[in-house]
């Protein structure tokens, strides 16, 4: 939990955080969310410019640290009102293999990897043995709600199921202490995380 609070810290500090509203964030698909969340994004673009020689990474659009819990939640939005609304041939199987979700959770540990052995920040050895422990989670929020009622709304139960079996296709890794994958809507992320950090006060 310490190293947590220290990340968080450094890297405000030395400029690979900037904290966000997740409704605020470049290209946002949920609008009216407030959760308070790092720009994963904008991390990696820093990341990058202070090693050109990387190959250009892919990275979820936000990360959300948690100390008290010692985890960090990767989070990747993705948007699709606008796709069913204009997109006539409504190949939804091909857009969800485009967004490769298992290379931004791949390449998403290795920015914030980046940040961890970074020099200027000097984390030792125990401080790097307990960020390799802490739990991660990788979250895919999507602007679309599961129907009740199937027929009337079969394309985007159809989008929710390939996006799950997409998911489940995504190994844990003991490695990286990596949990499942799980998948939200839009409005259900800022409900989920005041539950879970309720539960969190009433255990202190």
């Amino acid at each position: 939990m310490v190293m947590l609070e220290r990340l968080i810290e450094q890297g405000v500090v030395k400029g690979f955080f900037e904290f966000n509203e997740l409704g605020k964030l470049d290209k946002s698909c949920c609008s009216k969310s407030a959760l308070q969340v790092i720009d994963f994004d904008k991390t990696k673009e820093t990341i990058v410019a202070l090693n050109k020689s990387l190959q250009q990474p892919k990275s979820t659009d936000a990360l959300k640290i948690i100390p008290k819990l010692n985890r960090l939640d990767f989070i990747e939005l993705k948007g699709f009102k606008i796709f069913i609304q204009r997109d006539k041939t409504k190949n939804f199987q091909k857009k969800i293999e485009d967004f490769d979700l298992e290379g931004k959770i791949i390449d998403s540990l290795f920015v914030l990897d980046c940040i961890v052995k970074d020099n200027s920040i000097q984390f030792n050895k125990e401080e790097t043995k307990e960020y390799r422990h802490t739990e991660k989670y990788y979250f895919i929020v999507v602007d679309i709600e599961l129907s009740k009622e199937p027929i009337q709304d079969r394309l985007i139960n159809l989008i929710f199921l390939s996006l799950r079996s997409s998911l489940n296709d995504i190994q844990n890794s003991s490695l990286h202490n990596l949990n499942k994958p799980k998948l939200l809507s839009c409005n259900q992320i800022d409900s989920y995380y005041q539950g879970l950090l309720s539960k969190d006060s009433e255990i202190l």
